[in-house]
């Protein structure tokens, strides 16, 4: 049976944010960007790593996106990110 797992508002299966977590992938949400991590005790979660305090939102309210660290600094408009 597939586990859900709730952090930061969004719902994924357990194995899916496994995967994230193995793959150094990050997570857009609205006006935040987090960073999908594994460590023995906790277990896969999101750690936030930046929080856009300008005008314009990077996503949709609601709606969250799946990218590299590559993607995430060409929609910043900055490099804040090191591979």
């Amino acid at each position: 049976m597939n586990e859900i797992i709730t952090t930061q508002g969004i719902e994924f299966i357990k194995s899916e944010l496994m995967t994230l977590a193995m793959d150094n992938q990050y997570v857009v949400k609205y006006n935040t960007v987090y960073l999908a991590v594994y460590t023995k005790n906790a277990g896969a979660r999101l750690e936030k790593v930046y929080r856009s305090r300008g005008d314009l939102p990077l996503t949709k309210r609601g709606r969250y996106h799946t990218m590299d660290y590559k993607r995430v600094n060409k929609l910043l408009g900055f490099e804040l990110l090191i591979g």
